[in-house]
């Protein structure tokens, strides 16, 4: 059974509670690495290291993709800049939180898609794959925008 470990995304950190990544990754414990940038600024700080620890290992890197909440073209900016730093693929840790937001859900549900990213983004896609229908009452459902969970 394949076994995924969430890790901080610096080595002290990790040390700190307890996880030494080095180790994980050196002994085949693990095959998949996925990295939380909780507190970090940019991407191009902590992940080339991470990525450089599991190149020429069986073990996969799979980054969270923060923040949480981005406009779907900002997914597809931060999106390509981990794959572009070197992860094998993403993960959305709390994507409960991340569904509120139908508009930005129907992009990043999309961003496995490694391949097509780039295209996307020169195209200037990201809002396209979510539309808003005005309407007064769905059923017994008001259509009042007070009322809503999300904004869309």
């Amino acid at each position: 059974m394949p076994a995924a470990y969430n890790t901080n995304t610096t080595h002290e950190s990790n040390l700190r509670w307890g996880i030494d990544v080095e180790t994980l990754v050196a002994e085949g414990l693990i095959d998949y690495l996925m990295p939380h940038p909780t507190f970090a600024k940019s991407a191009a700080d902590w992940l080339p290291p991470l990525a450089a620890l599991v190149k020429d290992t069986p073990v996969k890197l799979y980054p969270d993709l923060y923040p949480r909440r981005q406009p779907p073209a900002a997914a597809l900016y931060s999106a390509q800049t981990l794959y572009d730093l070197g992860a094998d693929g993403l993960t959305f840790w709390d994507t409960y939180s991340r569904v509120y937001r139908i508009s930005e859900w129907a992009m990043m549900k999309r961003l496995g898609h490694r391949e097509e990213i780039a295209l996307w983004r020169e195209q200037g896609r990201g809002d396209d794959y979510f539309r808003v229908l005005d309407f007064k009452w769905l059923g017994d459902r008001s259509g009042d925008p007070r009322f809503f969970q999300t904004n869309g």
